[in-house]
């Protein structure tokens, strides 16, 4: 890993709403949130997600990287 590349992290959480920069990325992160059980509402004029509701643990204790 090259030591210029920096990764900003933030929790995902209930109530919080996520922006995408294109369609393509919004219908990806979408369907990967939905996968690991993440309840979204969508604006595709925006390209954003609105969680509804978050789940707290997975059963297989995965680490889950989204984005």
């Amino acid at each position: 890993m090259n030591e210029n590349n920096i990764v900003r992290v933030v929790p995902i959480h209930e109530g919080m709403k996520i922006f995408m920069s294109n369609e393509k990325s919004f219908l990806e992160v979408d369907r990967q949130l939905n996968e690991y059980g993440f309840t979204t509402r969508c604006n595709s004029e925006q390209w954003s997600i609105y969680i509804v509701s978050a789940p707290y643990e997975r059963d297989d204790g995965a680490v889950v990287r989204i984005l």
